[in-house]
């Protein structure tokens, strides 16, 4: 357990750097679809594979369920469509991440007492999220119609509270020290992957074709966070 847990994010961020490779050298290549869903579910299946001893690990393994559904509809699909992605699977799929972002923070915002009052620290790590997210948002917004505008609003909203509820694990004294470290770092990693997604899908400037370093930037910080995460669901002890 403990070789799989300190060889799991070093392998997989090489697996990362490879689709990157994929990404520049064979951009919106078919079979670039099948082998970065493969990487995703393989990480699902290392996660199923291992005894989860505590409730915020089973948690995290719901989510990261969810995560794969989401990447069946954004991925996989592309792969037997040719490259494209129906309005239906962009939908199902950013349904199931909201799902899954949902289940992560409430696993990732457990305190060790049940005292819910907020330090400034909190305070400020959260007015820093959304000052990070603003210029995406003022960017953005104007092109977007109401139904749009509102749809990514509302995802904006669970993205911002799973990234502050992952860097404040590290106050809350619930997970241990290693742990806490280990969800920040993933929380962030996770908040500038979506920040290219949401660029690659909404930004007119981007969406409608397949552009090289932007799709680079998102999987090059998706899979390392989640080979975190999972490196965080299959640990013996999260509390030390």
């Amino acid at each position: 357990m403990v070789a799989i847990q300190k060889n799991i994010v070093s392998s997989y961020i090489i697996i990362a750097c490879f689709l990157v490779f994929i990404d520049f050298f064979f951009p919106a290549a078919v079979f670039a679809y099948f082998i970065k869903y493969l990487t995703t579910l393989s990480l699902f299946m290392i996660s199923l594979l291992h005894k989860k001893r505590f409730r915020e690990q089973k948690l995290m393994f719901v989510a990261q369920f969810f995560v794969v559904i989401a990447d069946y509809f954004f991925v996989l699909s592309r792969g037997f469509n040719a490259g494209q992605l129906t309005y239906f699977n962009k939908l199902i799929g950013t349904f199931c991440f909201f799902l899954a972002y949902i289940i992560l923070i409430k696993a990732w915002g457990e305190r060790r007492n049940n005292n819910i009052r907020f330090n400034m620290l909190e305070i400020f790590i959260g007015l820093a999220v959304l000052l990070v997210l603003w210029p995406t948002v003022k960017l953005l917004a104007p092109h977007l119609n109401l139904f749009v505008k509102l749809g990514a609003l509302s995802f904006g909203v669970i993205l911002c509270l799973l990234v502050w509820t992952g860097l404040c694990t590290r106050f809350r004294n619930y997970y241990g020290r290693t742990t806490s470290s280990l969800i920040g770092l993933a929380s962030c990693l996770i908040f500038v992957s979506d920040l290219a997604v949401a660029h690659a899908s909404l930004n007119p400037i981007y969406s409608g074709h397949f552009v090289s370093w932007l799709s680079a930037l998102i999987w090059i910080t998706y899979v390392p966070a989640w080979a975190i995460i999972v490196n965080v669901i299959i640990n013996q002890n999260i509390y030390f």
